[in-house]
């Protein structure tokens, strides 16, 4: 059993990474495997990175000093069990799966699921609105040297952020009309 208020870096708590009203409203157990427990610290440990480049910018920002900067991170998705990642994903993957030619069945929701990083704890939806709005949090992400698999800025309303041991460095936008390039 996972003891919620344990911290897995130095500002997240397990409570963060299995949070979600989804699974809560459906019933749907988000607890990792403990398998998954090394991806998501490392994680978590990326997220470290973010938070404090975004500290470092508020401050020299605003004329502060750093030590007296904590901007805030609030996490709204991160791990998503199976179950969880096809009721919040079960739309786009049902796109996927026609277009890609597959159809709808238990081996192309496989294939789909592989490919996600939220099942696998590497992925994280969040905004840090003290810092600014998700379009500045995004930018400033992007301009680091912080290494990411994917960013993304959803909807204009949150960044999602995943890594990878091999990251891919791609960063992009999605709204209703599909992905487009930032």
């Amino acid at each position: 059993m996972i003891d919620l208020q344990k911290k897995i870096s130095r500002n997240f708590r397990w409570a963060e990474v299995v949070a979600s009203e989804t699974a809560t409203r459906n019933g749907i157990d988000n607890i990792p495997p403990e398998t998954l427990f090394p991806e998501i610290t490392r994680h978590a440990e990326t997220m470290e990175l973010v938070r404090e480049m975004l500290n470092q910018k508020f401050a020299e920002r605003n004329n502060v000093m750093r030590e007296d900067v904590n901007v805030p991170i609030t996490i709204s998705s991160w791990y998503r069990s199976p179950a969880l990642e096809r009721v919040i994903c079960g739309q786009s993957y049902e796109r996927w799966a026609i277009s890609a030619g597959g159809g709808v069945n238990e081996q192309s929701w496989k294939t789909y699921l592989a490919a996600k990083s939220h099942p696998k704890g590497t992925a994280t939806d969040f905004n840090a609105r003290m810092f600014g709005p998700p379009r500045e949090v995004f930018e400033a992400i992007r301009e680091s040297d912080i290494q990411f698999d994917e960013l993304i800025i959803e909807f204009d309303s949150w960044v999602h952020m995943s890594s990878a041991v091999n990251p891919r460095m791609s960063a992009f936008g999605i709204n209703n009309s599909g992905r487009y390039q930032v």
